[in-house]
């Protein structure tokens, strides 16, 4: 219920061991502050970056980043944001913006069952392709390109683990954009 968290995390393909050379760099940051005894607001951002180095040209595209779905910015398909390809399909990018800013609580008033918790949430992110001008979002990181919801989730954890629903509505969709209204997950993010 409070308390923070910073999370930084380096790869690096090495030359020795790949012929391809680049680097992914993400670096998250949470927040969790105790508003009241039952109510917590937890502020939730993260960076991602990726490119090429030495003689490479740019990150592979098995190893871009991705945005959309429960995990990142909830209302939209999962990783469904960003760069798209000539049929459509999302290719994703090499630079990546996510926030969340979440009022959670909890539904039982005991202590024995608040392992019920339900949450309004307004997320906001994006990718971008910072190597390619001629991609949609186009490969200059502008903040108009932002997407955002706002919605509603219910977590009930279980001893299996996590079971996450959310509802969310698009607060700046285009018509290009892949929405969807409900989302569930079963298990913890990875």
């Amino acid at each position: 219920s409070k308390g923070a968290r910073q999370n930084l995390r380096l790869e690096v393909a090495v030359p020795s061991v790949s012929d391809i050379e680049y680097y992914r760099l993400d670096y998250e940051q949470s927040r969790y502050l105790e508003l009241s005894e039952r109510f917590t607001l937890g502020l939730n951002g993260t960076l991602s970056y990726g490119d090429a180095y030495g003689d490479g040209e740019r990150l592979p595209f098995y190893d871009n980043f991705y945005g959309g779905g429960i995990s990142t910015v909830r209302g939209y398909d999962r990783n469904s944001l960003g760069p798209r390809d000539e049929n459509n399909d999302p290719t994703g990018g090499n630079f990546r913006f996510l926030g969340k800013a979440e009022l959670s609580f909890p539904l039982a008033r005991d202590t024995e069952g608040n392992n019920l918790r339900a949450s309004t949430f307004i997320d906001a992110g994006q990718v971008w392709d910072t190597e390619r001008s001629d991609s949609v979002p186009p490969g200059d990181i502008s903040i108009s390109d932002l997407r955002y919801t706002a919605g509603l989730g219910l977590v009930y954890y279980s001893p299996v683990g996590p079971l996450t629903m959310s509802i969310a509505t698009p607060l700046n969709d285009k018509p290009e954009d892949e929405t969807q209204f409900f989302q569930f997950s079963i298990g913890a993010f990875f």
